[in-house]
């Protein structure tokens, strides 16, 4: 199995998405180490694991462990490093990523969401565009719909 990969370099960090069935993730713990979040970045994985926890939704993270954890790691080498005696990874997709830099308040997060924003929409624009145009597209259909027809 060869899995597509991509990678930003930040400062002296290289973070690695990968391509995950149709959506490109990220390992949070490695956004955390490029802002510097203590413990390697794995803090910031903890925040939003616990701290944040209620206010993620479906499509904005994945835990992988066991199998698919091990095949990951040996796919892709900067893993099997920085995960190597993890039993779970928390991974975020581009919308769970965007949404915890938002609320991040550590002193790189201003520089990192700036980085993001000019290069990291390069890694994943067709499917973040997507995303949003379905998005922009679901919203009108319903403003139409509650326009047309008015809930009584």
């Amino acid at each position: 199995m060869t899995l597509k990969t991509k990678v930003l370099k930040f400062n002296k960090n290289e973070i690695t998405f990968v391509e995950y069935g149709s959506e490109w993730i990220v390992p949070a713990k490695m956004l955390g180490l490029a802002m510097e979040y203590a413990n390697g970045g794995q803090s910031f994985s903890d925040l939003i694991s616990n701290n944040w926890s209620k206010k993620w939704g479906p499509g904005e993270f994945h835990v992988i462990e066991g199998k698919e954890l091990i095949a990951l790691k040996e796919e892709t080498s900067q893993y099997d490093v920085s995960f190597k005696q993890a039993n779970s990874v928390l991974f975020l997709t581009i919308e769970g990523a965007v949404k915890a830099l938002m609320r991040s308040n550590a002193s790189m997060a201003k520089e990192f969401r700036s980085f993001f924003a000019k290069q990291g929409l390069d890694v994943l624009t067709e499917e973040l565009q997507a995303k949003l145009l379905f998005k922009r597209l679901s919203r009108r259909s319903s403003l139409v719909q509650s326009t047309i027809f008015p809930r009584s």
